[in-house]
């Protein structure tokens, strides 16, 4: 017959190893952060003990009393080798050879317990220093392994959002993937002439999304980038094909471009993920495009200010997580 514990207990134990475990999980999160200030306090306190230590050796004068050991050992030695040279033994030479060799070996003992004090003296500080640069190393090394993996992951996902949208574009066309990824849908008609003066009907695209779909949209206006924006739609547009021509002059001569460059070309400020994202020669289109040539904008302003436009939203072309195609195998 088999005997059931206590529900009671079951509960009990169960919680308990819950907890123990979400402990467990916070205390590998913060790993880095601890080891990282065990690193710092253990190189104080071997900072802190090294000057203790240097204080007493100073005080016992234990560096001064082995000079002194030596310099005796010296003069003995020396008066030694006099002596011989004032009498004339046959066998002089012989004689301060072994002098020497009995010089070298007390100056080598004398050595020897210096070495042995200073040691015992400066052991603990040697161990605080070694502990400490043990953890901090350690702290690093646990962040580079997540920073790696991390950038693993965002790859997997980058290339599997891009594997996604092929797809959609397969099933329902690209012109109407990629008004669905930008936002826009296809809304009014516009007459116009061709070269041949034949009429043509075609369809307006009108923005109807209020915040960004990807983190490679930005909104370029007077409040964005006050410093670059011009009350001119031809400057402003000529301004930012010529950041583009840049960009990509950048990309053919270095091989790599960081989204947070171009911001700062363009006048925005830089983002959290533009220090990773960009554009790598081999991984995607090899150009820079803003989306210049099928931009948007949200309105324009009235007659009384010429008409220039409000606002240009920019969609780039960024290949990705520049970053992650480091650690690519080849």
């Amino acid at each position: 017959m088999k005997i059931k514990a206590p529900k009671f207990v079951t509960t009990a134990v169960a919680k308990a190893g819950v907890a123990a475990g979400t402990a467990g999980l916070k205390l590998r999160k913060a790993s880095p952060e601890i080891m990282l200030i065990g690193g710092l306090l253990a190189g104080g306190a071997a900072l802190v003990t090294a000057c203790i230590a240097t204080k007493k050796v100073v005080e016992e004068k234990t560096v001064s009393k082995a000079q002194d050991k030596l310099d005796d050992i010296q003069k003995k030695a020396d008066g030694a080798i006099k002596q011989l040279d004032e009498g004339d033994f046959s066998g002089a030479d012989d004689c301060k050879k072994d002098i020497n060799k009995n010089r070298k070996i007390e100056s080598l003992r004398v050595y020897r317990h210096l070495a042995w004090e200073l040691a015992k003296r400066y052991s603990l500080s040697a161990f605080l220093t070694v502990l400490s640069v043990g953890l901090i190393m350690g702290s690093h090394g646990v962040l580079k392994k997540r920073y790696i993996s991390s950038t693993l992951a965002y790859k997997a996902l980058d290339e599997a959002y891009k594997d996604y949208r092929k797809r959609v574009q397969e099933a329902v066309g690209e012109e109407k993937e990629k008004h669905l990824f930008l936002g826009t849908e296809e809304s009014g008609e516009t007459t116009i002439y061709d070269e041949n003066g034949v009429e043509k009907t075609v369809k307006d695209n009108v923005k109807t999304h209020s915040k960004k779909c990807s983190p490679y949209e930005f909104d370029w206006n007077a409040q964005t980038a006050p410093g670059n924006w011009e009350a001119n739609s031809d400057y402003n547009l000529m301004f930012l094909r010529g950041i583009q021509n840049y960009a990509n002059d950048l990309l053919h001569s270095r091989g790599h471009v960081f989204l947070n460059e171009v911001l700062d070309g363009i006048g925005l400020g830089r983002t959290q993920e533009g220090q990773s994202l960009g554009w790598c020669m081999g991984l995607g289109d090899d150009f820079v495009d803003f989306g210049l040539e099928t931009y948007y904008t949200d309105e324009y302003s009235d007659a009384s200010q010429d008409g220039y436009l409000k606002n240009i939203h920019l969609n780039m072309n960024c290949d990705g997580n520049i970053l992650a195609y480091a650690f690519k195998k080849r």
